[in-house]
């Protein structure tokens, strides 16, 4: 059986023609409608009637506190126009298929789980660094979503009581891409926003700069500060690291040792209480891991089955 998968961003959607082996027909990816839910449904029935001619239905990935079951999403997360929309009931209705949604941080756990880095793990964890950050939890075993849907949200976690109305206190925004590029514009005093991206933060990290390897340090002890109390609250064995910037060799490397140097300085009665064999490690998937998720959510709920 072929599905035509979607991994909906807030800036790109990543699209395949995939099978249950997780054979890929074929690929691409398009820009996200910025404007309007029509716009998204448009560009998806566009896109499957392009290249899902063969799929018996469709397996979207994508941002908010999503049912599942229902196909309704509860928040829009990145793509606002979302909310309290049955995303999944519109679109079916114009592609003629079935249609399941879920949330981009559950999808790259359950495939993680399933046949990645977390496979084998009681109690484990994806953090993906992208625009914002997502995330999903595994414990004991299986996937949480929470009663509204919000479990593994680590975005909306806070890191300071007194900038709590603040965005740049939210994990989203400290711990993804664009709090780092917003620090180093900041710190290189570039005012314009589109003449300085990812790429050319990391060609100066990974050079050596070291204004820029002072914040990339900052960011990365960030990251180790909300693994560390993922560890504190849940004893997880481990966490996979992914999104966008897992692809430079710099940013897994930089997170384990701030993990390190964090409990080697952690106040000692709580130091104890963290295990320092937790592993932080790469998705296995990478960019993928979000369609692959999407792939077997879409074939637990078709089965009548539950990813919970």
């Amino acid at each position: 059986m072929k599905l035509f998968v979607a991994d909906i961003g807030g800036t790109e959607i990543k699209y395949s023609v995939m099978d249950t082996d997780l054979v890929i027909y074929a690929k691409g990816n398009v820009q996200t409608p910025q404007d309007s839910l029509n716009s998204l449904l448009d560009l998806l029935q566009e896109l499957y009637e392009s290249y899902g001619g063969e799929a018996s239905g469709i397996a979207i990935s994508m941002p908010g506190m999503i049912d599942s079951d229902k196909g309704f999403c509860h928040t829009g997360g990145a793509l606002a126009y979302n909310q309290g929309q049955p995303v999944a009931e519109l679109l079916s209705r114009r592609c003629g298929c079935p249609v399941h949604i879920d949330n981009d941080g559950k999808c790259a756990a359950i495939a993680e789980h399933m046949s990645g880095s977390l496979r084998g793990c009681e109690n484990g964890a994806v953090f993906l660094i992208g625009t914002g950050v997502g995330g999903g939890l595994i414990l004991n075993g299986k996937l949480l979503r929470g009663k509204h849907f919000s479990a593994g949200e680590f975005s909306f976690l806070n890191m300071s009581l007194d900038e709590w109305d603040q965005l740049t206190s939210m994990v989203g925004f400290s711990c993804a891409t664009t709090g780092l590029l917003s620090e180093l514009r900041l710190v290189l005093d570039i005012s314009d926003s589109e003449s300085f991206d990812g790429k050319d933060a990391f060609r100066l990290i990974n050079a050596g700069d070291e204004r820029a390897l002072a914040v990339f340090k900052k960011f990365t002890r960030m990251i180790a500060f909300q693994i560390y109390n993922f560890q504190m609250l849940l004893d997880i064995e481990r966490v996979a690291i992914g999104g966008g910037i897992s692809k430079q060799d710099i940013v897994l490397q930089g997170i384990q040792e701030s993990f390190t140097e964090l409990l080697e300085t952690a106040f000692p009665a709580t130091r104890e209480l963290v295990s320092q064999t937790v592993e932080i490690v790469l998705c296995h998937y990478g960019n993928e891991a979000n369609q692959v998720g999407a792939l077997h959510s879409y074939l637990q709920w078709s089965q009548g089955g539950s990813n919970e």
